[in-house]
């Protein structure tokens, strides 16, 4: 499958809309919920728990390097990829990096950090068995659908913590860790923030879903199917909510054109959807590869 283009830049893009850069006292949004930044920089005894956090999350990494070795492996059957994604521990590749988070007791100032860092783990854990068992059932299918799972933990787990954590937990991903500063934009920004965090978990990685390359026609458009008509309702009550907005002064030409970017987005994504329902995969490649970029002419 073609590479997918369709919701590149979102975050990206929301980071420079609402902010001239990034302020690492800006509180950070997931969803309704807000997590306060510590302010200051670390302590000697703050850094050391911290470089333990990172070394927790190299384990993970290391894990994830070799699986993704093994992926980029060309294989004679699809059970000997399969036997050598077991042999290397699939379903297993959290358990070393959680045990280790476990182990730690972290400094008050990163109490709430490493409480979320610790559910967060055991959600991508959970996840990640459900791999490990469409390994061992061969079922390519099941193995495609629990790694959109984990796709969509990727992006929402960062959010959930202050950025100094965040940067040691996600140190192979920085750019999950960037936040924007609200002070400008207010209740306005931080509303259109979640409003696109939705779309990144919810609709991006079910667009990228079929794109493992020992899939075959059938089984790409199995997935599409599972993960299509719910990412377009997503998309669909995410343009509603973000016209239903009042920008502040400053703010309106850019609002204007980001609507216009959503409306752009759901009349792709409606194609998409009706080219997977339609079982028409040519159809659907084409969907995910049109620009939908009259947001990336304006001022962004």
């Amino acid at each position: 499958m073609p590479k997918v283009f369709l919701f590149a830049f979102l975050l990206v893009t929301l980071v420079v809309f609402l902010a001239c850069g990034s302020d690492s006292n800006s509180p950070d949004v997931e969803g309704d919920r807000l997590t306060a930044t510590p302010a200051g920089p670390p302590t000697a005894a703050e850094q050391a728990y911290l470089d333990d956090v990172e070394g927790a999350a190299m384990l993970i990494g290391e894990k994830f390097a070799q699986f993704g070795e093994l992926m980029g492996r060309v294989y004679a059957t699809r059970g000997a990829l399969f036997e050598a994604l077991e042999e290397a521990g699939a379903g297993t590749a959290f358990d070393a990096g959680l045990a280790a988070m476990e182990a730690l007791d972290p400094p008050e100032r990163f109490r709430d950090d490493h409480a979320l860092g610790l559910d967060g783990l055991r959600d991508f854990q959970r996840v990640d068995r459900e791999v490990g068992q469409a390994v061992v059932d061969n079922d390519l299918v099941a193995f495609a659908l629990a790694n959109v799972q984990l796709g969509r933990l990727s992006v929402v787990n960062p959010l959930q913590h202050s950025s100094t954590f965040c940067l040691a937990r996600f140190n192979d991903s920085p750019n999950l860790c960037e936040r924007p500063d609200f002070s400008s934009s207010g209740e306005y920004g931080e509303r259109l923030y979640s409003i696109m965090i939705r779309i990144e978990t919810d609709v991006g990685p079910a667009v990228g879903a079929g794109q493992l390359p020992a899939l075959n026609d059938e089984e790409i458009l199995e997935i599409l199917n599972a993960v299509a008509a719910n990412a377009l309702k997503i998309l669909e009550q995410s343009g509603e909510d973000v016209r239903a907005l009042d920008p502040p002064d400053g703010f309106e030409a850019d609002h204007d054109r980001l609507v216009r970017y959503l409306g752009d987005l759901l009349e792709i994504a409606t194609k998409w959807q009706q080219a997977v329902e339609g079982g028409d995969l040519a159809a659907a490649s084409v969907q995910t590869q049109r620009p939908a970029g009259s947001v990336l002419h304006g001022r962004w």
